[in-house]
């Protein structure tokens, strides 16, 4: 029996696919025996594009002397190590800076605020010194005082007794208070006044609005009606001048009929001997 071209092309294709899958195979168990670790194949459930690989081992191999990467490119491995351990020695001691920093400002702000507590004690017993030493000068004025009215009393009692003098300044306080109090209430009456007077021109202004709007709606009711009473006016007018123009057009047209719908008697065209018109 002879087989198709097809047919012949399909068997074929899958001699390819079983050729190919026992590769595949075979690799797997050639990387498996080597690794000891199974290998996914592609599309399988664990494969993964993304290279697996040992970070330190990549790092040895990059960074060694005698490394291709090295040879190739003349990379000074050497020099590589020496500049990071530059940069981390760097890094330390401007971290270490970092700390001495805030240390002394700690240290400074800690000083500051000692200091800050001193003067406010310092102030405080400043001010309790000066307020005894200006208790001790009053006190110390009232007995000179007291001495002075003594001798004033008893010595030229007919003068103004300072006594009398100083209730006069105690009172003008009080007078003071006094014209102020006054004074207050006559801005207060003032304000009352002119608020009133506010409020009553207001009044007089919305009472003024009020009456012209009903003044205003009164002439719209006149012109309302002025205009009912025209329009009436005229339709009896127009039915009037109707009706005239009606009997005028039926006397016309009676006129018209009477005087020119009219039949000759025959009498007339006997005389003529003959009935022909």
């Amino acid at each position: 029996m002879a087989i198709s071209p097809g047919e012949k092309q399909q068997r074929l294709d899958c001699c390819q696919m079983l050729e190919r899958f026992a590769a595949k195979r075979q690799v797997k168990i050639i990387m498996f025996k080597a690794t000891g670790k199974e290998i996914d194949e592609i599309g399988g459930p664990g494969f993964s594009r993304t290279r697996k690989f040992d970070d330190a081992a990549r790092k040895d191999r990059i960074f060694h002397p005698k490394s291709a990467i090295s040879v190739r490119f003349f990379v000074d491995v050497t020099a590589l190590e020496r500049q990071i351990q530059e940069k981390t020695l760097k890094r330390e001691i401007q971290e270490d800076n970092r700390k001495k920093l805030e240390h002394i400002q700690a240290y400074q702000l800690h000083k500051w605020n000692q200091t800050d507590e001193k003067l406010r004690q310092g102030r405080i017993e400043l001010r309790r010194d000066l307020e005894d030493t200006w208790r001790k000068q009053d006190d110390e004025f009232q007995e000179r005082w007291k001495k002075q009215y003594h001798v004033f009393n008893a010595y030229d009692p007919i003068t103004i007794v300072p006594a009398e003098r100083y209730m006069q300044q105690d009172q003008e306080a009080t007078l003071d208070a006094t014209r102020k109090n006054a004074l207050n209430d006559v801005v207060a009456r003032q304000i009352q006044e002119n608020v009133m007077k506010k409020q009553q021109e207001e009044d007089e202004y919305w009472a003024y609005e009020h009456g012209q709007m009903g003044a205003r709606a009164r002439l719209k009711r006149c012109e309302e009606e002025i205009a009912n009473k025209l329009r009436l006016e005229n339709e009896l007018l127009s039915e009037d001048h109707l009706h005239n123009a009606r009997l005028k057009r039926e006397r016309e047209q009676q006129y018209q009929q009477d005087e020119h719908n009219y039949q000759i008697h025959h009498s007339f065209f006997d005389q003529f001997g003959s009935t022909s018109r």
